[in-house]
């Protein structure tokens, strides 16, 4: 069906969190979702996904540093 991009900047929209989740994805725990960043939002958006409901192996992470 396609793929939807959200790009959250924390100095425009604030931390993720599981309202501004449910918001921008409120399928997720039925969708696969790609995340890229450093090591501890990661982490964090990790662990929200997961609280979600979405199954670990639908989570495709890459991690940078800088």
């Amino acid at each position: 069906q396609g793929m939807t991009v959200h790009y959250v900047l924390e100095d425009r929209d604030g931390r993720l969190n599981a309202e501004l989740l449910a918001k921008l994805a409120p399928q997720a725990a039925s969708s696969q979702v790609l995340l890229c960043g450093p090591p501890a939002m990661m982490a964090a958006t990790t662990q929200l996904l997961r609280d979600q409901g979405v199954p670990a192996k639908a989570i495709i992470t890459e991690l940078f540093s800088y």
